[in-house]
This record gives C-alpha cells, sequence and structure tokens, in this order.
C-alpha cells in the first residue's frame, strides 16, 4: 500500500501496511508538539490502493490513570511480641527520646525493639504493636511513614515487606533525638 503523508510544509511518501504508516506519523509529530507545544494541523493521508484508509490522523485515546491504593491496611496486634519487661523498656526509652515525627517515632521504637528483640527488620506489625505498647497515635497510613523514612529520611529500606533500620536511623535516634526534660522545677 502507498501512503502520501501531507501537512503544512512537509511531505512524506511510504509504502507499507497501514499500521507501519500509524506509527512513523506517531514517531514523527509526537515529537514536533512537544517541541512547539501547538496543537498540529491535520493530515491527510492520500491512499492511492485502498480507499477505507483514515484521511486524518487520530490521536490514540489517553488512558485514565491507575490510583495507587491510600496504603492503609488493616494491622494486627501481636499479643506475644513483648514481655512485661521489655514493653517497660520500651516505653522508657520512648519517652527519654520524646519523638515528635512519625518518622521519628518508628525509628525510636525500631532501634529499641532491635536490641529488645534481637532482630534487625521487622514488619508493620511489629512496629504497630510498638505503637500500641507506648500509647502513642498510630499514623493513619504507616506504609507512606516507611516510605517517607526511606526516601526522605534514609533510615532503611524494605526487604520482604520488612523494614530494617540502617546505621543512619540507629545514629538519628541515638544522637539527634532530644531527651525528654525530666527536671521539676
Amino acid at each position: 500500500m502507498k501512503f502520501k503523508l501531507t501537512s503544512g510544509d512537509s511531505t512524506f511518501s511510504f509504502e507499507g501496511e497501514l499500521q507501519e504508516a500509524q506509527a512513523l506519523l506517531d514517531a514523527y509529530w509526537k515529537p514536533q508538539q512537544k517541541a512547539q507545544r501547538v496543537a498540529p494541523e491535520p493530515l491527510t493521508v492520500d491512499d492511492e490502493t485502498n480507499s477505507e484508509a483514515p484521511k486524518t490522523h487520530q490521536r490514540p485515546e489517553k488512558r485514565a490513570s491507575k490510583r495507587k491504593a491510600s496504603g492503609t491496611k488493616a494491622l494486627k496486634i501481636i499479643d506475644n511480641l513483648f514481655n512485661e519487661y521489655e514493653r517497660a523498656k520500651l516505653r522508657e526509652f520512648y519517652a527519654e527520646k520524646a519523638p515528635k515525627s512519625q518518622p521519628d517515632m518508628i525509628a525510636t521504637l525500631c532501634v529499641k525493639m532491635e536490641e529488645l528483640l534481637k532482630r534487625d527488620r521487622f514488619s508493620p506489625d511489629e512496629v504497630y504493636t510498638a505503637i500500641q505498647a507506648v500509647d502513642e497515635k498510630t499514623p493513619g497510613n504507616i506504609t507512606g511513614t516507611f516510605n517517607n523514612m526511606i526516601s526522605r529520611n534514609k533510615f532503611g529500606f524494605i526487604d520482604d515487606g520488612m523494614f530494617v533500620p540502617n546505621f543512619v536511623c540507629k545514629d538519628h535516634v541515638k544522637h539527634n533525638l532530644p531527651r525528654a526534660d525530666t527536671k521539676n522545677g
């Protein structure tokens, strides 16, 4: 099949299938549109052998964007995660550090949980259990808080759905978080 494509000063002759002609149009006109930031003129297709071919260039329909889920999921309290001694130590450490932001809160809990539980990674359910143990309000989107800790603060990474705090997280909790004022006066 032969095609002759004309728009303004430009003319292209092409021999091949209709799909190939469409691909050529897309490859040529999309970069032109971005460079000029104006709507292109309608293109005419002069088809010498097939009268059913489209006479103008038509853009493919835009796909609707898929919105990501909010990241909230039902978290569960793990009953046997802490014994009473560990729960008391976690509360004491949390009170000493007095974190003000959600990332600081989770970082503080993870650092102490690492010491108490002798593990280096924690599930969202385990972090939720620790938040409940210190009587704090749980972040509305705990997954989003983990992502912020990773992308903004560089506090660790996710491995198999578990948050793994790194040395930056531990140093931040150790050196940057203020101790709560315990003086009476």
